[in-house]
This record gives structure tokens, sequence and C-alpha cells, in this order.
């Protein structure tokens, strides 16, 4: 058992080891990315570029970018709504704070309003995940995840002497 636990250990450091060197080599190549990025002038620009780079993808099949465009606007429409609410809140935010009567009713509700919006911005965050999730599966990207998710998983539930 004690072996089996050593090994563990050995397993788990050396597979935070790789993903950290990994994650960090990824966090710098993503910043260089991002620095060379040009700016994207609004929604429809961004919706434009990546509607070109599906398309224009020589590796990808037909059902794929059909997937990957429904998925797209799935994802367009689920965020509109959020959009919206998010708007007439900030709307409703900005009225009630500079209201010549601001007191602990406005101030509560400023606090009603802050609630939601951090609501709001949660399932935006979580309909952009899941939307990447979703184009990962349709491009086979989740078996590399998965490998992932089993060295967070090692990492996570056992400490360096393999103790869980």
């Amino acid at each position: 058992m004690k072996k089996y636990i050593l090994k563990l250990a050995i397993l788990a450091g050396t597979a935070a080891l790789l993903q950290s060197c990994g994650t960090t080599k990824a966090q710098r190549t993503v910043a260089e990315k991002m620095a060379n990025e040009p700016a994207i002038a609004n929604e429809q620009s961004l919706i434009s570029k990546q509607k070109d780079a599906v398309e224009s993808a020589p590796s990808l099949s037909e059902t794929q970018k059909t997937q990957l465009v429904e998925l797209r606007t799935s994802a367009q429409e689920k965020m509109k709504d959020i959009d919206q609410q998010s708007l007439k809140l900030r709307d409703i935010l900005v009225r009630n704070l500079v209201a010549a009567d601001y007191g602990p009713k406005k101030a509560n509700e400023v606090r009603v309003i802050k609630n939601k919006l951090s609501k709001l911005n949660t399932q935006r965050f979580d309909i952009t995940l899941r939307s990447i999730e979703k184009a990962q599966a349709i491009l086979g990207h989740q078996i590399r995840d998965n490998e992932t998710m089993m060295n967070n998983f090692l990492e996570r539930d056992f400490d360096s002497r393999g103790n869980r």
C-alpha cells in the first residue's frame, strides 16, 4: 500500500511540475498573442472575424463548421437577453445613484442591482465556458482536457507525500 501511495505521489508531483511548466509557457504565449492582436472595434467585427476563421479552416469538416456556427448563434441568442437585462439594470443604477432623494431605500435598490448584475455576469461567463466546452467536443479536443482534469485531480487530492 505504501508503495502504491509513493508511486501515486511521484506521479502527481511529476504531473504537477509538467502542468505548471506548460501553464507558464501557455500564459506567456497567450500574453504575446494578446499584445500582437489588433483591437476589435465591436461585437459585429468579432463575429465576422470568428466566422471567417471557421469557414476558412481547412482541417474542419462541413459538419463541424455547421455545428460551430450553430453553437455561436445559440450562445449569442442566450447572451442577448442577459445583455438587455444588464443594460436596463445599469440604467436604473445610475438614476438611483444620482437621485436627489438618495437614501436607505435607494441604497438597498443599488445593492439589489449590484447582486443582479453579478448574477448576470456569472450567467454570461457560464454560457461562455459551456460554449467553449461544446466547441472542444465538436473539434474532438476533450481528450486532452480529460488528461488535464486527471492531473488536476491528482494535484488536488494528494499532498506531496501521497496522503489524501
